[in-house]
């Protein structure tokens, strides 16, 4: 499979399609391994560390990983939130949960938290770890095009992460004025940080 690195695509829905591609061409076998120097990376930066109140997701399909990654941040005593979409006005609360036996199927099949529990707060969330098919060293990301996080990411003032598999980072890619960087992009191989002057 072309890596992107070298693609001048301009056009986010192709961008979305080759990514998708490249993602899925890496094995099982290649994904969970991968993942699983991800989330040490994850664990070892000090926003993590320090951190008190997380808001994750749980992976979906080809995705990094991020079930022990959950897991973790629960063993650990930190605050968790996942993400409950609401498909129909393209938005996204963050509801803090305890127990991951409470997840239900939701949007686009992805497991999600029963609407009853409570909102953690924005302001009182330290991280969110952000997914993304394909992200670059600007710390920008092409997602799948709802712009859940970009509304939810809009007024937050903590620290954004973005997790994805080394083949999955471009040069550049394309963005418009309502994409939200994110801060850090964490991949097998590297991490990078954005400089926010710029």
């Amino acid at each position: 499979m072309k890596s992107l690195h070298k693609c001048s695509i301009m056009d986010k829905s192709e961008v979305r399609t080759r990514l998708k591609d490249i993602r899925d061409s890496i094995s099982a076998i290649d994904r969970t391994e991968k993942s699983r120097i991800i989330a040490q990376r994850l664990f070892e930066m000090e926003e993590m560390k320090y951190a008190k109140c997380v808001f994750a997701y749980l992976s979906f399909r080809s995705e990094v990983e991020t079930q022990q990654v959950i897991e973790k941040i629960l063993s650990l005593g930190k605050r968790l939130a996942l993400p409950l979409c609401d498909g129909k006005n393209h938005t996204m609360r963050a509801v803090e949960i305890g127990d991951l036996s409470l997840l239900k199927d939701g949007y686009f099949g992805i497991k999600e938290p029963d609407a009853s529990l409570d909102d953690m707060p924005k302001e009182e969330i330290d991280l969110v770890i952000v997914p993304g098919l394909g992200f670059d060293p600007r710390g920008l990301r092409i997602g799948y095009g709802g712009g859940f996080y970009d509304r939810f990411l809009k007024d937050f003032n903590g620290t954004t992460v973005g997790l994805t598999f080394s083949e999955c980072m471009a040069d550049n890619l394309p963005y418009d004025e309502y994409d939200v960087p994110v801060d850090i992009v964490i991949t097998e191989k590297d991490i990078y940080v954005r400089n926010k002057d710029e």
